[in-house]
């Protein structure tokens, strides 16, 4: 039996599910930002033209 290529699919498996967090969690920090119950002020996040 042929093993060869399992890893890639582990790899990416793994890759996708960190993807996946990552995008939500920059989804919740941002929304937290914009709602001020994080009081940290990011540039781009704070610029009037956005609003």
């Amino acid at each position: 039996m042929e093993k060869k290529g399992q890893l890639a699919g582990i790899e990416f498996h793994y890759f996708m599910a960190g993807l996946m967090i990552g995008l939500i969690l920059v989804i919740v920090l941002v929304i937290l930002l914009n709602r001020g119950v994080i009081g940290f002020n990011v540039p781009l996040l704070s610029c009037p033209a956005l609003k």
